[in-house]
Parts: C-alpha cells; structure tokens; sequence
C-alpha cells in the first residue's frame, strides 16, 4: 500500500548516500525535508575551499555559527534543518590542518583528511643554552621548556674614537665594534717665538717633543729720561726690568700746564693775585694792636676769605662806606714781610683815608700773632675798624 512505499522509500534514501549537485557552494539536493531537526548524508561533488555556501538555496553553517564549513569534494557530510535560522548546520565531524609532525609522536587526531592519524613529533623535554661564541641549534621537536642562560654582564664604555684603528673591542651591548683611534707614534714639534702648535687627536707613544729656543734678558733697570726706552719682543726676560720712580714727581714741582709722565702741574709761574668783595662782620673780637701810645688790646671787627689757590704775602681791603656823617673810608692792609730779618714778619695797618684833603691816619699797627687774626692755606681773616660794611679787596702772592 502506500504507507509502505513511503517506508520503502525512506529507508532507500537512508541507506543510500546522494552525490550532491550544482555547485561546491550552490548544492542542490533531493529528497530532504525543510522540517525541524530533518537530516540529510551526502557526498560532495565538488570543494567549496571553505567559501559561503548553500543547500537548495538554504545557508550552510558548522554547528552553532554563521561561519560556512569547509567541504573536500569525494568526502560524506550529514546536515540537518534548523527551522529558527532557516538554515543547514553540518553535524560535528573531524576537521584541521595539522599534520603528522605537528603532534606528539604516539599521540592522536583528526583533520581535514582522516582521523586516527598518529603524531610522529619528538618529545625533547626541557633545555637550557648557554650563550656562546657559537651558534647554538636545538634539535627539531616539543620542548616542555627552554631556558636561556643570562649572557655575562659587559661593563665597558670605550667608543670607537678611543681605541686603536682597526682593534676590536666590545662595550657594554656585545656588538663587535672597531676601533677608529689613530696610531700618531712619535710627534715632534719646534716652535718659533710665541708660536703654538695644535697636538693632532689618537695615539701617541710617549716619544714625541715640543721644543722652542729664544733669547733670554737678564734684570736690568732703566731710568726714565727725554726719549722712549724699549724692551725688545721677541725674548724670555728671566730677570725683573725695573722702571725708576722719584718722590719728587709731584704737582708742586712741575708748571701748570705741563706734565711728566702723566702728572700734570700746578705751579704758577709769576705771582698770583685776586679780588673780590666780602662783608665786614657786626661783632668784634679782641686784637692787640700797636698804636703811637704802644701795644694794647682792641676790640676790632673782621673780614673773612677763603678758596684761594695762593697764600697772600700782601692783601688791601677797602670800604668805601665810613661811618654816619663822615667821609672817611676805612681800610686795611697786610704784609707778610717773613723773607727779611724784619722785628715782625707780618704788619697789619688799619686806617682810614679821609677823601676831603686826601690824607690818611695811621691808627692801628698789627705784629701778627696778637689775635684771632690769620693768613693762611688760602684764607685769610684780617681786622677792620667798622662793622657790617662792604669791603672790596685785592690779594698777591
């Protein structure tokens, strides 16, 4: 009846594996059902090298994935439909790349190929290598473990430029280098007078010299005179060279205007003189003065000057105001008179010139050092007979 040619059928479908048709990536088969969990064996008809794929146009996965299995033509693989993705996934089977000399001689696998493929790989266990000058190789196979032995540590810190040219040498990271230090032997040198000489950089064996000869001056002195005096380049003085020097190179003794030597001169040749006017003072101070009647003490009032750049031997001051109601003019006169063998070397006249009949009365004489009175370092401080008047006054030298 039917029912049995529907089993009949099935179980010539289950026994007999369909070649698929199409492509290697566009499947076509017959005879499977797009049900939940239906499955299906066939044999490939063609590689798809692992490209996207499908089985009467329904996607093609490895098991729980969206990534497309790879298919050996000749080779028998069993899908089955899932309904949620609408898609094939292929039923778990054995697939790699490894071959016999990737595993473990003695031990097992599967690849893409067959399976229970036994591994021909030997087992070297642990290794150690120490470094050498040698190249070490270790035998093809699985090691369980490698051990590098630390290389000795290199402490130098040499540079090329500090070892000979062509000397090898290693510093501190176990490079080979060379040398590029040049080998100069024995180098000398002569050297004319002040000359120099550049010492070449490299190597030098001990033996090389620099030598120089140049004339020699003994110690000498020199006295300064009109002319220049010269001490010759060109030689090693191995003696002091003294310039003399004299105490009496002083302002004082040479002429303003001239100079020796750098210093220049303030003595004026002739006398000196100046003028000017100052006001007498309003108090007096107590002078002894001689008079027709002899010394006695007088009250007196003063003039005093200073910044002159002489000391006077002779001073005259004059005002030209007397006092109220007369027409005298009060005036006074020094003189140092210290070159001679006089009784007293300074003379102080105070008098006053009477303009009416132009006379003058003597009224007071001053010896010098009677009083406060001074002339001196170029200043001087004198008596006068009237008070708080203008005096004009002249002073040589």
């Amino acid at each position: 009846n039917a029912n049995l040619d529907k089993i009949d059928k099935a179980l010539g479908n289950t026994a007999k594996f369909e070649k698929t048709g199409g492509t290697g990536t566009a499947i076509t088969l017959t005879g499977i059902e797009l049900s939940d969990g239906s499955s299906k064996t066939f044999i490939a008809s063609a590689a798809n090298n692992g490209a996207a794929t499908t089985i009467n146009s329904k996607p093609l996965y490895k098991p729980g994935t969206t990534t497309s299995p790879k298919l050996i033509a000749g080779k028998a693989y069993t899908v089955w439909y899932d309904a949620s993705g609408d898609c094939f996934f292929l039923k778990a089977s054995a697939e790699g790349t490894a071959s016999v000399g990737n595993v473990l001689a003695g031990k097992t696998f599967s690849n893409d190929d067959d399976t229970g493929i036994v591994g021909t790989m030997p087992n070297r266990g642990a290794k150690t290598f120490t470094p050498t000058d040698t190249t070490q190789t270790g035998d093809a196979g699985y090691y369980s473990g490698i051990t590098v032995s630390p290389r000795p540590a290199l402490s130098g810190s040499a540079a090329e430029s500090e070892i000979l040219t062509g000397k090898t040498f290693y510093n501190s990271n176990y490079t080979k280098r060379t040398g590029t230090m040049p080998n100069r032997g024995a180098v000398s040198q002569s050297l004319p007078i002040n000359g120099n000489y550049t010492i070449p950089a490299g190597y030098h064996n001990g033996s090389g010299k620099v030598t120089q000869s140049i004339p020699t001056k003994a110690a000498q002195t020199y006295t300064p005179g009109t002319a220049n005096q010269t001490i010759a380049a060109g030689q090693y003085l191995n003696g002091a060279q003294t310039i003399k020097g004299d105490a009496n190179l002083i302002p004082t003794n040479i002429l303003s205007g001239k100079s020796i030597f750098g210093v220049a001169g303030n003595v004026v040749a002739g006398r000196r003189f100046a003028s000017g006017t100052v006001q007498s003072s309003s108090t007096t101070s107590s002078e002894k003065l001689m008079d027709l009647e002899g010394q006695r003490s007088v009250s007196a009032y003063t003039i005093t000057v200073s910044g002159l750049s002489f000391t006077p031997k002779i001073i005259y001051a004059l005002s030209l105001t007397g006092p109220p109601g007369s027409t005298s003019h009060p005036f006074t006169i020094y003189m140092n008179n210290s070159l001679s063998d006089a009784l007293y070397p300074e003379i102080i006249i105070m008098a006053r010139f009477y303009a009416a009949n132009i006379t003058s009365q003597v009224v007071f004489a001053h010896m010098g050092n009677r009083g406060p009175t001074y002339v001196r370092d170029g200043s001087f401080l004198l008596p006068v007979n009237i008070d708080d008047k203008l005096f004009y006054w002249w002073a040589w030298e």
